[in-house]
């Protein structure tokens, strides 16, 4: 089965001159033609499988260039593995960071929920008239770490 440029772009959800530019960076090479119209082959598709499985892992395009040379001179397998390594230690510790982001948010949402339920302005004053669960004062305690100092 063949794809064309419009069909190929659908399927990933992405633009035809997305796929103009990773054909121009050289990291979809040799794509067949039908006069002036690419035709794009099952093999051309997990190509852009392959590029667009790399972007959402977060790799930028100068990265992806850089494997697909490795991986269509056959070489530094070891190179790649450890690009790919390095990847995903920078997504485990964005993702940690995302869970204390969360946390300080569940804790700024909890006190600003009592303050609204008290009736007061300052939400300072909640934390003096309401002892925080272990699970909200979590976030408490990251704010401090973050900010050094305690706020509402």
């Amino acid at each position: 089965m063949t794809y064309t440029i419009r069909e190929a772009a659908q399927e990933f959800g992405i633009a035809p001159s997305a796929i103009r530019y990773y054909e121009s960076l050289g990291i979809l090479p040799g794509l067949a033609r039908k006069g002036s119209v690419r035709v794009f082959s099952e093999k051309d598709m997990e190509r852009l499988r392959l590029i667009e499985c790399y972007k959402l892992s977060g790799m930028k395009m100068k990265e992806i260039v850089a494997i697909f040379a490795m991986i269509d001179e056959k070489r530094d397998v070891a190179k790649r593995r450890e690009i790919f390594r390095n990847k995903h230690q920078t997504i485990l510790e964005k993702i940690e960071e995302l869970h204390e982001t969360e946390k300080i948010l569940r804790y700024k949402c909890w006190i600003y929920d009592r303050a609204v339920e008290m009736g007061l302005e300052d939400v300072s004053q909640v934390l003096g008239q309401v002892e925080l669960p272990p699970e909200i004062a979590e976030g408490k305690a990251l704010l401090s770490q973050r900010h050094g100092k305690k706020e509402a």
